[in-house]
């Protein structure tokens, strides 16, 4: 390897220079062979165990390169790779493609790999110039990264929580320098509260006195970034005690008996004294990475969400400082270089496309890719062969930050990502060190979806030192400044009370100056008492958590400081935000329980009629309503998702109990057994259950919701009400429970959708309790004086003339006979409501959509009726009919009722991004209680069914980078034959010849019925 040696030596000590050698990978080894695979061979043995050095997100690819021409023709080349899991189950492969003049291959597998999983990469029958070869003596070994959310074992590398793995490990391949950032990955995420730099987590020098340093924490990912250069003549420390905590049970650390580790960095200096600094430009001539046949310098955006072609192209100019080579290759290392923070990457826009077919209506402008802590890499020799010429392997680990020009996407899209692995090759061309490497990145997308992104960079020095830009020309001097924020003034009332506030700036922010001195939340009138917050700085994004639900009707005020910076120090001009959260009479009611709006799976009601063998597929009928009612199926779950309970108001934490108020069984041997491998998880009106390990394929599984005294409860102490159906009156008591709701579920295989939970906001009925009462809003008159539907609220209209009866000569909504009040013929609803983007578009373009089955509840009309004069003078001429809080419960589709409810987004003829669908529903109004006097009446609105309701409306996306979906009726919605009959009493009868009976038809008119969804936040 001398020849390559020789020529990055050339190139390091110069730099940028005056011309020099190429080097190639043109001359063939006695036998072909490999020379670089990704993902690359990690494991090292210690203490007669692997471990791994580093882990590569579960969507990797791979990429071979040999150095000579693959021989086995393409499409035969996936035969002749095996790609294992660690107890040999074989993982199949897609496709194989030749990349770089057919010296190299890329292949992905079918399917995402398994987290925290061992796999190992082997060739059987591979033929490169004519000649079968292997890959390494036994194959390409990896691991895969731990999930970030789902069955706790798969968030788990190991089965205690510890350290995995320092970068750098200070050995020959990864050697620890003056350049070093400090690089640790825990077993398990860990809880940020407790890792606090100087107390639980500690780099001190030979003094003990702490490295100032800034910190980047996400998940299982630790980055300690010093200030300054470290000292070659020191010795340093690495502290940490078991104060720090998993976000995994609340596990605390293990610290083994090595602890604390020591390192003396390296000097990467020269023998005088200098740094050596090289301008790496992005390259701009057109190309394809020979690793990956991708495009130079791009990063291609793949998810369920925004389709399969998603690229942008960077360009950019970076610093790298490379240790002195002669150095470290006399004492058999790893050459080190370092990218300093702050610098910056710039992508083309992305146009944004739902499904990768539908436009959404925006794009990114430009991409920022910043990086937000000094990158580290090493030059490496190459570990696949011994061919002279072949090139250096590098290793880069990256903590950047994305953002966006355009608001809406930067607010979709700005987050963090720690230690972002690029594996390539290092080669001298032209006499400049250039630069190939290849990685995979796992954004957040919106919130709801996670992304892969395939980076494919090519990096070329300058030939000539006059050509080579300097760091002063790159600088940033540019303020950061707030490009959007949650809840802006005209979305404050799209926020749940216990939502967090979120804040996008238009670049990242130094994590130091972000503190609770720098960003403080208080109410205007007692500015003296800040509210208790939780910081959460993801990049640009910065989320504030109050700890508990702000007031309603009270005016706050949210102020930055001008001492929060940006990564290169320049600081942010102060700036305040106000805002008022809605009011209500009483935050927390006290004449309602809460109930549950969506539970996925499963659908949100106690049951009746459940078969004792879950094997008959459904799971009876909602407690309460006709026994004709559709039965309920029971659907499959995907296996690494958690049941999701959604409520209607802010739910007391402290009365959501695994195995006890929740508790779980599985079917097993013809029995339901109690089933206790889960953990729960609360929001403030929000419960996950999640596995330990995946819910098992084909198992039945129920989770069962307590209610009553000892059960769920809201913070007003009220039980959850589990059952609000009734064939008989329902008294207007509202603050009981019920019998306990019970879910049944098959776990399945992975869903392909992307589960996306919707909330209807805004809403006029802030406290959900099911009635608008000062100071909550009621519809208000427009500029002309007419009177519409304001967001999730339906005007209800009688239909004239449709009255028959002999005891009800006409009606009215809201006030008398004969009277005029437009205001009060609205109802208002509260809701939520789970849907999954699925699947490709169909031949129309329009994307799938499924909407699971949810109820909505709705406050109460009043309906007025006028009494024939025949016997006006016996009971009255005027009575009112208030119906209580109704429902409108979903019904699933298909002829057995028992399928998710279709849907589509697509874009309309004006070119706006639109979502429809059609539902049929039960209506009920169980606290309806028709009086008058000398008659015993009933109702028939129980079940009342509404089909064909079809709704529309566009999709738009707020500057925080929420969906907001819109849907209106889109044709008038009949309720005919709404009946109220009985008995009559004292001689009514005979007067009126036949019975009470009255019928009537109530009308939606068209647009009337208007549904707002909002997703959820893009922070976490």
């Amino acid at each position: 390897m001398k020849k390559t040696i020789l020529a990055l030596s050339v190139a390091g000590l110069g730099l940028v220079g005056c011309g020099g050698d190429n080097q190639t990978v043109n001359k063939p080894a006695a036998a072909p062979e490999l020379y670089f695979a990704y993902p690359a061979d990690t494991p090292v043995m210690a203490n007669g165990q692997q471990l791994f050095t580093s882990t590569v997100p579960v969507s990797a690819p791979i990429f071979l390169r040999f150095t000579d021409r693959i021989t086995t023709p393409e499409d035969e080349l996936a035969n002749t790779l095996s790609l294992k899991d660690s107890q040999g189950n074989a993982v199949p492969l897609g496709a194989a493609t030749l990349t770089a003049g057919d010296k190299g291959l890329a292949v992905r597998p079918l399917e995402p790999l398994s987290p925290r999983q061992v796999y190992t990469l082997t060739a059987d029958g591979l033929e490169v110039a004519g000649q079968a070869v292997t890959l390494t003596s036994d194959g390409i070994v990896f691991k895969t990264e731990p999930a970030v959310k789902g069955p706790l074992l798969s968030q788990a590398e190991d089965i205690d929580f510890r350290i995995a793995r320092f970068i750098p490990l200070d050995d020959h391949r990864y050697p620890a320098t003056d350049l070093s950032v400090l690089r640790v990955q825990f077993t398990e995420p860990v809880k940020a509260s407790t890792l606090v730099y100087g107390d639980t987590f500690s780099l001190r020098d030979s003094s003990g006195e702490l490295v100032p340093a800034e910190v980047y924490l996400r998940g299982h990912r630790l980055t300690i970034d010093p200030d300054d250069y470290l000292d070659p003549s020191q010795t340093y420390s690495i502290e940490v005690t078991d104060g720090i905590e998993s976000e995994i049970l609340g596990a605390k650390l293990t610290v083994p008996a090595e602890a604390p580790w020591t390192f003396q960095p390296l000097d990467t200096r020269s023998p005088n004294g200098e740094r050596q600094f090289a301008a790496q430009k992005a390259a701009t001539n057109p190309g394809e990475v020979a690793l990956s046949g991708a495009e130079f310098n791009t990063v291609n955006l793949q998810s369920q969400l925004l389709g399969e072609e998603n690229p942008t192209t960077a360009s950019g100019v970076v610093f790298a400082e490379l240790g002195y080579i002669p150095k470290f290759e006399r004492e058999g290392k790893s050459v080190p270089l370092a990218i300093s923070r702050g610098s910056l990457m710039t992508g083309s826009s992305v146009e944004v496309n739902v499904a990768g077919a539908v436009p959404a209506g925006f794009e990114s402008d430009a991409v920022s890719v910043r990086f937000i802590s000094d990158a580290n890499g090493f030059l490496i020799p190459n570990p696949y062969t011994n061919a002279e010429d072949a090139p250096r392997l590098v290793e880069l680990f990256i903590d950047m930050a994305l953002n966006t020009e355009n608001p809406t996407a930067n607010a979709a899209f700005a987050q963090q990502m720690l230690h972002v692995q690029l594996v390539g090759t290092a080669i001298v061309e032209n006499g400049t060190l250039t630069i190939e490497a290849v990685g995979v990145i796992e954004p957040d997308v919106m919130g709801v979806d996670k992304a892969s992104g395939l980076i494919s960079f090519r990096l070329e020095g300058f030939r000539f030192e006059t050509d080579a830009p300097t760091q002063e020309q790159f600088a940033d001097q540019e303020a950061p400044f707030v490009k959007s924020w949650s809840p802006a003034a005209a979305e404050v009332d799209k926020l749940l009370p216990g939502d967090p506030l979120a804040v996008f700036f238009s670049e990242p922010l130094l994590p130091s100056t972000v503190t609770s001195s720098s960003v403080t939340l208080y109410p205007v009138d007692n500015p003296n008492e800040p509210t208790p917050v939780s910081l959460t700085l993801n990049g640009s994004a910065l989320s504030v958590a109050p700890h508990s639900p702000l007031e309603g009707g009270r005016e706050y005020r949210l102020s930055l400081s001008g001492s929060i910076t940006d990564i290169a120090g320049n600081a942010l001009t102060p700036t305040e935000k106000m805002f008022t959260r809605p009011r209500t009479n009483q935050d927390n009611p006290s004449n309602q329980s809460p109930v549950v709006l969506t539970s996925l799976p499963g659908y949100p009601c106690a049951k009746v009629n459940v078969p004792a063998n879950p094997e008959a597929g459904n799971q009876g009928r909602c407690a309460g309503g006709k026994n004709t009612d559709d039965l309920l199926p029971i659907h499959t779950h995907p296996g690494q998702q958690p049941i999701i309970v959604r409520f209607s108001q802010i739910m007391k934490s402290d009365s959501i109990i695994a195995d006890d108020t929740v508790r779980m069984d599985e079917f097993k041997d013809g029995t339901w057994q109690a089933f206790t491998d889960f953990v729960v998880e609360t929001s403030p009106q929000e419960l996950k259950i999640i596995p330990n390990d995946r819910w098992q394929s084909g198992t039945h599984y129920r989770y069962r919701l307590e209610s009553g005294q000892d059960g769920i409860r809201s913070v007003a102490n009220l039980p959850l009400q589990t059952q609000v159906l009734s064939q008989s009156i329902r008294t207007p008591v509202r603050t009981f429970g019920g019998p306990a709701m019970e879910n049944y579920f098959v776990g399945g295989p992975e869903n392909p959708g992307v589960l996306t939970p919707l909330r209807n906001l805004p809403t006029a009925d802030i406290n959900s309790d099911f009635q608008i009462t000062n100071p909550e809003q009621k519809v208000q008159p427009g500029e002309s004086g007419t009177y519409a539907a304001i967001e999730n609220s339906g005007q209800v209209r009688y239909k004239p003339g449709s009255v028959d009866s002999t005891l009800v000569d006409n009606a009215n909504i809201g006030c008398r006979v004969g009277q005029t009040c437009e205001q009060e013929k609205f109802i208002y609803m509260t809701a939520m409501l789970d849907v999954a983007v699925i699947g490709q578009p169909d031949d129309q373009g329009r994307v799938p959509v499924k909407l699971y089955p949810s109820v909505l509840y709705t406050s109460e009309l009043d309906v007025n009726v006028s009494i024939s004069d025949l016997v006006a003078w016996l009971v009255g001429k005027h009575h009112s009919i208030k119906t209580g809080p109704m429902l409108m419960r979903m019904r699933y589709e298909g002829e057995q009722r028992n399928e998710l409810i279709s849907g589509y987004l697509f874009t309309n003829g004006e070119g706006v991004l639109t979502f429809e669908t059609e539902l049929d529903l039960y209506m009920d109004a169980p606290y309806l209680k028709p009086e008058i006097p000398l008659t015993e009446l009933d109702h028939n609105m129980r079940s009342f069914p509404i089909n064909n309701l079809k709704l529309s409306g566009p999709v738009t996306f707020l500057d925080d980078g929420r969906m907001q979906i819109v849907q209106r009726n889109t044709a008038t919605v009949d309720l005919p034959n709404i009946v109220i009959d009985g008995n009559t009493l004292g001689g009514l009868g005979n007067i009126l010849g036949l019975g009470p009976r009255t019928s009537l038809a109530l009308t939606i008119p068209e647009q009337q019925l208007y549904l707002n969804y909002i997703s959820p936040s893009t922070q976490p």
